[in-house]
């Protein structure tokens, strides 16, 4: 085997065709170059923690990749050959466009698969996306071809031109702020609803034997149990239960109490609209001449219809292309055998048991809004914890009109070393007020093209060649005046910047400035309460900058961390159990006590909750207090003076004298002596008969050395004849100077 010349190999040139692949998942964030390795790391972690909007936007400046990352999506599906649909199977016939199968052909490879319209995806635990109505999917009758490369169905996470869209442009400005310390965000109540993201819920209802579903949204000639498919929830409750007591009958059982909820009655509690159903029934016959099960049975007769047309159109209308050599795929293996053990009569099963009676899966999606508490990033790993939702009226405003919608703290561009964020919002910001400079008419069509062109050879020169090579084309004066008013639709202009080859940097933010010299910060509205609790606007002190920001929304939902620890459930031993009510969405809230940590249990057990308590406050804020907290353990508890300078190490001092700073102030500290105990009363007693005598010996600091006790006491023995009992030394009485004295005038009393 011949030896490897590594320095052959090394000095060879590597040429790396397109260097922005080595991203990875960084190719989803701009101005790269700019920004710290770890941050780096922290976006691809956020990439994956995102939630999908109901809403959401096209990010202002694009890296150029978003329509590549959403061709690899598997909420987006393509056609990957000319598929001829055979049938159009509806879930319901009383809802059909609601969800429905598409079983096509694929004749080219000899495969038949199936295509599911339906509103949602649920992908884990309470998260999933919905999908939009601009695909294939939505028009496809039995008979027609969808040829290759066509979108048959996609999620709401792509625009027309299939570019991935996760987040919201939000008008961001940085600030310091008491709600805006450390991570905390700062968010208006449009841009909280803005985020809304959708909450899949499924909902499992079991219907035993002894309990009767109680009409709560029916009336006096429709017994409803449950919202239909496309109706909303009413008060969060989905449904109720109530066991059946033949004592009680008469009084439970009447028409009028089963459509009012009682106290022992099991209620489902959940928000939102219903968007599926399925039942899953172990007992068929129970359905005969039962007036509670009337839109049980309807769904239930709608599912079986279902089962049967697939089952039908595998085995007969397809049973010559599957004697002819075509396969199902695996998706439609999946439905077949479902629907062939529906029909056949197949039991189901819950905990591993069958069931006796039935279980209904009820599929709820409710699009809830930011909440405080929750988590939000922008798209260079400065993630953040929404402190307040603000008002509208309440948050910072520009001249032109506009209410910022985002306040961030600018320590933590500075703590985390991405300052890609700040070529963002600087960019974005000058668009801004070209576009705005656009709409007072001022220039013509042309003068207005060249100025967006100018903009684009500076920031992103491979758009500009095919942005170039776009206007050249267009002959008509029209579609340049169309083109301009396109952008001018917009708060700001879209760039596609790509993150390595055209990092940005000062010099060309300086050039920016210099092309267009009618730019410059500007001062922005503060809305402040007067004393009369009146809110106004003051304009700052100085120019701040303000722009857009791309912020996803993250896998955070902070109301589903409450919970209702004196309802929880204990065990034999009056110990605190886990409780699955509210996951199984039979309660409000979790009934689950909140769980120590390792640590935090150890330190209970040794320290008790007193002590556990103070440090866990102390300890988690101030690195002072953390050198206090040893001392406590290890040192005089007695002998600790707390010293508190310029010099100090506390981080509540720190925090509040970087916030004066920035206002023109200085924390000034004035140091207030300890009152030292400087003299202390040692008290050797001895007992005579008749009388007792009492001396008493005083001394200031570093006296006590020169004092011989031992010899104090001799002589008080020496002096009396025998003694009752001999001479008790107590322990030392600490004064100080002022107690002192009058200490000394009671004893020469």
């Amino acid at each position: 085997m011949a030896k490897l010349n590594l320095n052959e190999v090394f000095d060879k040139d590597v040429v790396i065709e397109n260097p922005n692949l080595m991203l990875g998942k960084g190719l989803m964030m701009p101005f790269n170059g700019s920004n710290s390795g770890s941050r780096k790391l922290m976006f691809g972690t956020h990439l994956e923690q995102r939630l999908p909007l109901c809403k959401p936007d096209v990010p202002y400046i694009q890296t150029g990749y978003e329509k590549q990352f959403g061709e690899y999506s598997s909420s987006f599906i393509t056609a990957k050959h000319d598929y001829e649909i055979f049938d159009k199977i509806f879930k319901y016939d009383f809802n059909p466009n609601f969800q429905y199968y598409l079983i096509a052909v694929d004749h080219e490879d000899k495969v038949i698969t199936v295509f599911e319209k339906k509103a949602y995806k649920h992908v884990t635990e309470s998260y999933g996306y919905t999908f939009s109505n601009n695909g294939a999917i939505n028009y496809a009758e039995p008979g027609t071809v969808i040829s290759k490369g066509t979108t048959i169905i996609k999620s709401q996470a792509f625009d027309e031109y299939e570019n991935r869209m996760d987040g919201k442009n939000f008008l961001t400005m940085y600030t310091a702020c008491e709600e805006t310390m450390e991570d905390a965000i700062v968010i208006s109540e449009s841009a909280a609803k803005s985020l809304a993201s959708p909450l899949i819920k499924k909902v499992t209802v079991q219907v035993n034997d002894n309990e009767i579903p109680l009409n709560l949204y029916g009336d006096d000639g429709n017994y409803k149990i449950f919202p239909d498919i496309g109706e909303e929830i009413k008060n969060s409750i989905l449904c109720g239960m109530r066991v059946e007591k033949k004592e009680e009958s008469l009084y439970s059982l009447s028409y009028n109490r089963l459509r009012e909820l009682m106290i022992s009655d099991e209620r489902y509690t959940v928000s939102g609209k219903v968007v599926d159903i399925d039942v899953f029934c172990n007992a068929p016959d129970r359905f005969i001449d039962n007036p509670y099960y009337g839109q049980i049975h309807k769904y239930y007769q709608g599912q079986m219809s279902m089962y049967q047309r697939i089952v039908d159109a595998v085995e007969v209308g397809l049973a010559d292309e599957l004697k002819n050599g075509y396969k199902l795929d695996y998706e439609m293996q999946k439905l077949y055998s479902r629907a062939k053990g529906a029909i056949n009569g197949q039991q189901y099963f819950t905990n591993g048991k069958a069931f006796s009676n039935m279980v209904i899966e009820i599929t709820v999606i409710d699009e809830v809004p930011v909440l405080r508490g929750d988590k939000i990033t922008n798209r260079y790993g400065g993630k953040g914890v929404v402190s307040r939702i603000r008002p509208d009226a309440e948050m910072p405003m520009t001249n032109d009109g506009k209410h910022v919608d985002v306040l961030l703290n600018l320590c933590g561009v500075v703590g985390r070393m991405n300052a890609g964020q700040l070529f963002e919002q600087s960019i974005s910001f000058i668009c801004m007020k070209l576009v705005e400079f656009f709409r007072t008419e001022v220039l013509d069509v042309g003068q207005c093209l060249d100025m967006y062109l100018n903009l684009i050879k500076i920031v992103s020169p491979s758009m500009y060649e095919e942005v170039a090579t776009l206007i050249d084309n267009m002959s008509d004066e029209g579609l340049a005046s169309a083109y301009i008013q396109s952008i001018m639709d917009d708060d700001s202009i879209y760039l596609a910047i790509e993150p390595m080859t055209e990092n940005m940097t000062m010099d060309k933010l300086e050039q920016l400035y210099e092309e267009f010299p009618f730019i410059k910060m500007e001062k922005v509205l503060m809305p402040i309460f007067d004393s009369k609790n009146e809110l106004r606007y003051v304009p700052s002190r100085r120019p701040i900058m303000y722009g857009y920001l791309y912020f996803y929304r993250l896998k955070q939902y902070a109301e589903e961390k409450f919970s209702v620890t004196s309802l929880s459930s204990t065990n034999i031993k009056n110990e605190n159990t886990r409780n699955k009510a509210s996951n199984n969405y039979r309660a409000m809230y979790a009934r689950t006590p909140i769980r120590f940590g390792d640590m935090e249990f150890g330190n209970l057990c040794h320290m008790g909750a007193d002590l556990a308590s103070q440090i866990l406050m102390i300890y988690s804020s101030s690195p002072l207090a953390r050198q206090l907290c040893e001392q406590l353990e290890t040192d005089d508890p007695f002998n600790i003076d707390v010293k508190l300078d310029m010099d100090s190490k506390n981080r509540n001092a720190e925090i509040l004298n970087v916030y004066l700073k920035t206002k023109g102030l200085r924390l000034v500290f004035k140091k207030h002596l300890k009152k030292k105990k400087v003299a202390a009363v040692e008290m050797p007693v001895a007992y005579y008969d008749p009388i007792q005598y009492i001396p008493a010996i005083f001394y200031g600091p570093g006296e006590k050395e020169n004092v011989d006790i031992d010899k104090i006491i001799q002589d008080l023995k020496d002096s009396v004849n025998k003694p009752k009992h001999p001479a008790v030394f107590f322990p030392a009485e600490f004064f100080d100077e002022i107690h002192l004295d009058e200490v000394k005038e009671d004893s020469a009393e």
